[in-house]
């Protein structure tokens, strides 16, 4: 195994340990913000997610992407980019401030003044987070996320019966990210940064132009990514925004957690063996195998099982839930491959094709948004236009990755291949037990030792290195 692989795997055991943790935290939090609020503070909740999300495209790591991508540092280059993040920060503040003194109803008022004070966190903490990366400094950051959300969880169980449940989860989600970046502000204090200098004269071209780009892909990418709320808000109203939210949170959770483990122990040294002229291709066949092993595995439960799971944690909130979920977990799957294959995009540079990309496909939602507003669709039909739509745009940045990027080879090699042809007897193993078990958790139990059995005798040298948390051979 050589050094980048060596380095990845380690990065991606600290950020495992970490993210198991965290993500039985955030189920016990989501089941809790299922029971406690009703469908309309449900969907008042989800406008404040949107905020939550707009902070996470547009500045984490913001006009500090570059710092990763090039692995080069220096005093002139950080104040530069922080000039320029603090410029977009005040820009955002100023719009969503602006909101609060229109004549908006309720659900709005109470959520942007925790909003505006949610964006200025992550804006001004993603420099030190993005120095701890820079720095392979994956340790402390998985324990930096285990302590944040662990306080955030503390909050929640003691708050909850005290005072007015909306309010709770708002400042929860506050209290999560003052104390990440916080932490990760103290760490990177005594952080050297061990890394070349930035030539000044290269700055602008070599940093300050891909960095804008990848904050106003990520921006497009966020726009792009809420034509759904804003159309099922306005034909529907709260009420259906509510649970369609909760049903996405549920769908979107492997996505949320999976997604980082790779992105975060493969970007940095992947984009670092592009510059040194290594053996990328190999990274990103290897890593994508891994990849669409536990995906798809963790995906084909999440599918099977959902009505078993949701009726647990939801009671008689259930049905609706697992009726949007069934559309929204093969969206969610989708989605989650087509942001793996943009990580590689931005790894090789590729930025600006991203933003030109991210471009498109805002103008299309949007032209989408507005033919379904008019003739009133129908929210199931909506969804499964969410499905092939989502289909069609993952294989056109996998063909642009290919065509591109790959230098003459393929991205699906044998390994890959051999990897998706699990898929069908892990989903009839799958479906077979949730059919004929009837208690959810044993039909759950017995369905993740079929999956691990089948991937066993399919995939077995692979399933041994996950277990020992190795994503690359």
């Amino acid at each position: 195994m050589d050094s980048a692989s060596a380095q990845i795997n380690l990065t991606f055991r600290w950020q495992f340990l970490s993210s198991v943790f965290v993500t039985i935290l955030q189920l016990t939090a989501l089941v809790l913000l299922g029971r406690y609020l009703d469908f309309r503070e449900l969907g008042a909740y989800a406008l404040f997610q949107i905020i939550f999300r707009f902070a996470l495209y547009v500045f984490e790591p913001g006009m500090f992407f570059s710092l990763v991508q090039r692995h080069e540092y220096g005093t002139p280059l950080v104040n530069t980019l922080i000039r320029k993040q603090i410029v977009i920060l005040l820009i955002s503040l100023a719009l969503l401030g602006g909101l609060f003194f229109l004549d908006l109803n309720d659900d709005l008022r109470t959520i942007i003044l925790p909003g505006i004070v949610l964006i200025l966190v992550i804006g001004l903490g993603a420099l030190p987070h993005s120095k701890l990366i820079l720095m392979a400094r994956q340790r402390e950051i998985a324990w930096i996320q285990a302590v944040s959300y662990l306080a955030e969880f503390i909050w929640i169980i003691s708050a909850i019966k005290l005072a007015d449940p909306l309010w709770v989860f708002l400042m929860a989600l506050l209290i999560r990210y003052i104390f990440y970046y916080g932490l990760c502000f103290l760490v990177s204090l005594r952080t050297e940064m061990r890394i070349p200098q930035a030539e000044i004269a290269d700055i602008p071209t070599r940093h300050i132009k891909p960095s804008r780009d990848q904050v106003l892909s990520q921006l497009l990418s966020f726009l792009q990514g809420q034509y759904d709320t804003l159309l099922i808000t306005g034909l529907f109203g709260m009420n259906v925004l509510g649970p369609y939210n909760l049903a996405t949170e549920y769908s979107y959770l492997a996505f949320s957690k999976i997604n980082p483990l790779f992105h975060k122990a493969t970007f940095p040294f992947l984009s670092k063996t592009i510059r040194l002229g290594g053996d990328s291709v190999s990274i990103v066949r290897n890593n994508l195998s891994s990849y669409l092993l536990v995906m798809l595995s963790v995906y084909i439960l999440l599918w099977t099982h959902r009505e078993g799971l949701l009726s647990l944690a939801y009671l008689e909130k259930s049905t609706e839930l697992a009726r949007m979920a069934a559309f929204i977990l093969v969206v969610a799957l989708i989605k989650a491959v087509n942001n793996i294959l943009t990580g590689y995009l931005l790894a090789y540079g590729a930025a600006s094709w991203v933003l030109k990309w991210n471009l498109v496909l805002t103008i299309v939602n949007y032209l989408v948004c507005g033919i379904f507003w008019w003739i009133q669709i129908k929210l199931e039909v909506f969804l499964i236009f969410s499905i092939v739509y989502s289909l069609i745009f993952m294989f056109a940045g996998a063909y642009f990755l290919q065509k591109f990027c790959m230098k003459g080879n393929s991205i699906l090699d044998f390994n890959i291949l051999s990897v998706m042809l699990c898929v069908l007897p892990i989903w009839i193993a799958c479906f077979s037990i949730e059919h004929f078990v009837t208690h959810p958790l044993w039909s759950v139990f017995l369905s993740g030792l079929a999956t691990l059995f089948l991937i066993f005798v399919f995939q077995k040298q692979r399933l041994l290195d996950l277990l020992h948390l190795k994503i690359m051979r």
